[in-house]
């Protein structure tokens, strides 16, 4: 009987530490990893699905910088842009928000960014096009693009030669600040 007994408690004791394990390598799963961006909730690319939501998604922005990657599904180099962005837009969340723009789906949206070919990466900020980057890149050419225009303002840096492009986004006339 003390046999029987000392089975079922060492059949019961692996059972728990089974449990145990199972839950302590849940726990830990979820630890250093869970800031990996491959984990995280927010998407990297937020898809823009038309010109209204185009203008939305600029007028809300204000000031910040916004990063356009028009693409198209048939397109190798646009396909191998995309990881590379989503590597950008997670190392530098806190002063950029990068979208993607269907090439095909959106003419209009392309014409307006002056689009010659794809990929075709768009800078806005303030509602001008203040730069662009067409084909593909290495991630340190948006990552320095994005460097130039998030300095602070006193830099002479921080806004092109040019002064950009306005965007005419349609719609109400928006306030410009000088």
């Amino acid at each position: 009987m003390t046999t029987t007994c000392s089975k079922h408690i060492e059949i019961l004791h692996q059972k728990a530490l089974s449990i145990i394990m199972v839950v302590v390598l849940s726990a830990c799963g979820s630890g250093a990893e869970g800031n990996h961006p491959k984990n995280q909730k927010r998407q990297a690319l937020v898809e823009i699905k038309n010109s209204e939501n185009f203008r939305e998604t600029v007028l809300a922005a204000g000031d910040r910088l916004l990063i356009f990657d028009l693409y198209a599904d048939w397109c190798m180099p646009c396909k191998q842009l995309e990881p590379i962005l989503e590597a950008v837009a997670w190392k530098k969340r806190d002063v950029v928000d990068i979208y993607r723009i269907n090439y095909d789906e959106n003419s209009a949206l392309a014409e307006l960014l002056g689009v010659r070919g794809i990929p075709f990466v768009a800078f806005v900020k303030g509602q001008t096009l203040v730069y662009s980057l067409m084909g593909l890149r290495p991630e340190k050419a948006y990552l320095e693009a994005i460097a130039s225009f998030t300095r602070p303002e006193d830099s002479s840096d921080s806004k092109p030669a040019n002064g950009g492009v306005r965007l005419d986004l349609g719609g109400p006339p928006t306030s410009q600040t000088p």
